[in-house]
């Protein structure tokens, strides 16, 4: 028992460190979003956002400009870029504001469980 617990204090140090680290690289990827904003001035997706009702972007506004940005995405890793760009947006509200969209044909699609990426015009 003693050897176990000794693997696990030894990673819950480790998880701790590396906490601190991802703590830290957030807050540069904050400052380096907001010097990107004030050098080059606000994106083109940026310039076009779509405000919801509540005056804030919408969730397909924001997910648009990842998918743009980055490519087809999984679900999870779109939450967790929108929340180091400062919005605290649910897996399954994102999910379930996309899945309309894509029932609809529009603007985006599924590329795998959980993946999502910009829909292709066709012919």
């Amino acid at each position: 028992m003693n050897a176990l617990d000794a693997q696990i204090f030894e990673l819950e140090g480790r998880a701790q460190e590396l906490r601190g680290e991802l703590t830290q690289i957030e807050k540069d990827l904050q400052a380096l979003y907001r010097a990107r904003e004030l050098v080059c001035g606000p994106t083109d997706t940026k310039a076009a956002v779509r405000i919801s009702s509540k005056g804030r972007a919408s969730i397909p506004t924001l997910v648009e400009q990842l998918l743009k940005e980055f490519g087809a995405m999984h679900a999870d890793d779109i939450t967790e870029k929108l929340r180091l760009r400062g919005y605290n947006i649910s897996k399954q509200s994102i999910t379930s504001a996309l899945s309309r969209y894509i029932d609809r044909g529009e603007r985006f699609e599924r590329t795998g469980r959980n993946k999502f990426a910009l829909r292709q015009a066709g012919p």
